[in-house]
């Protein structure tokens, strides 16, 4: 299936996926992100509940610290 990733097209397996595996997969802190799924932040908790869908675009912005 055929997502949006941060603004890139993505192929991702068409048998299964959820957000949470694909914030796995970008190897990213669940607890440092906020996900945005066809323009609604979805709450962390909500995460394995949602199923990737064909032309699903999603938003992964990482927080990071610095000075």
């Amino acid at each position: 299936m055929k997502l949006t990733v941060n603004g890139k097209a993505v192929e991702w397996p068409a048998e299964s996926g959820t957000l949470s595996d694909l914030v796995q997969h970008y190897r990213l802190r669940p607890n440092l992100v906020i996900a945005e799924v066809d323009g609604r932040v979805v709450r962390r908790e909500e995460w394995p509940n949602v199923a990737l869908a064909d032309g699903m675009t999603v938003e992964l912005v990482q927080f990071v610290g610095g000075g």
